[in-house]
């Protein structure tokens, strides 16, 4: 008995494990179609630009860490370290390169509606750095729950695991559904119009 429970833990680790890859690879693969799209539109140079401040967007004004999940994955594999401390390196990393973009006053922000919206949260603190915050929050609740979300919808046990998980659940459905509130409410009360297309 105890040789089953030992087996079929190891399963649910190695699912685990491979649905991880497979998001891995997926977001992985959207990145690259993207890269590939921007650097026919704007030329290799800018288009890396616009798809390296893309990600880092994701990063930071969006309070899901499926953008970090690019580096932490790997990160995780080869180091074995946890999420939390391989998402602090991707904010590291994204500092630096968002930091280098704001301080010499690239003219990357300007090719794309989203990335003009990007640049007006990085330089109006205030009100607008909500949205950072916010963000933040959802990325840390999102990371120390482990993707709990996605792990309820892949069990073949979910109604266990949804009544053990669903306050987690709920909580990260609530500080999404709280950020799309903010962004909309600070982008009205500051005028600031998106131009996506």
């Amino acid at each position: 008995m105890v040789y089953l429970k030992i087996v079929m833990q190891k399963q649910t680790h190695n699912n685990k494990r491979k649905r991880s890859l497979i998001k891995f690879a997926l977001v992985l693969a959207v990145l690259l179609l993207y890269a590939g799209f921007t650097i026919n539109q704007y030329g290799v140079t800018a288009g890396l630009s616009v798809t390296g401040l893309t990600w880092a967007f994701f990063v930071f004004a969006t309070p899901i860490a499926d953008a970090g999940f690019l580096l932490a994955f790997p990160i995780r594999l080869i180091v074995g370290v946890r999420m939390l401390y391989t998402q602090i390196a991707v904010w590291i990393f994204g500092a630096v390169l968002v930091a280098y973009y704001v301080l010499t006053d690239s003219p990357v922000f300007a090719k794309t509606g989203l990335l003009e919206l990007f640049h007006t949260i990085l330089v109006t603190p205030w009100p607008l750095w909500l949205i950072l915050i916010l963000s933040f929050i959802g990325t840390l609740v999102t990371i120390l729950f482990d993707d709990d979300v996605v792990d309820v919808v892949g069990s073949k046990q979910k109604n266990k695991r949804f009544l053990k998980k669903r306050h987690q659940i709920y909580l990260t459905i609530a500080i999404f559904l709280l950020t799309l509130l903010v962004y909309v409410l600070l982008l009205r009360l500051t005028h600031t119009s998106i131009s996506l297309f």
